[in-house]
């Protein structure tokens, strides 16, 4: 199955700044390849799906609940469900969840 677009959870633009901030204080990353990567990223086919307030968040809470993910990771169980599309994670707890309720993986 191949897809024109990737498709992220509104999260996801923090998390990566989140990241490539974490790796220049820890001097694993320079501003100059931060921004670089930034500028690659910014031309891959990546949309960012907003969420429905408050409908979602409910559902959230109960998947947190049920599956002992965060909010966070639960927002990318949530929209792989939703739009019926493989998730691609390294997270072995969100891998296993997406394996307990038939969610593809990349």
């Amino acid at each position: 199955m191949q897809f024109e677009d990737a498709w992220v959870p509104a999260i996801w633009p923090f998390e990566v700044i989140n990241i490539q901030l974490v790796a220049e204080r820890r001097n694993r990353l320079t501003a100059v390849q931060a921004e670089a990567f930034l500028e690659t990223l910014t031309e891959l086919p990546i949309r960012v799906q907003n969420i429905e307030w408050p409908g979602k968040i409910s559902s959230l809470l109960m998947r947190g609940r049920s599956v002992g993910l965060t909010a966070y990771d639960c927002a990318y169980i949530d929209l792989a469900l939703r739009m019926g599309y493989p998730l691609s994670t390294q997270d072995k707890k969100i891998r296993e969840v997406a394996i307990h309720l038939d969610i593809p993986l990349l």
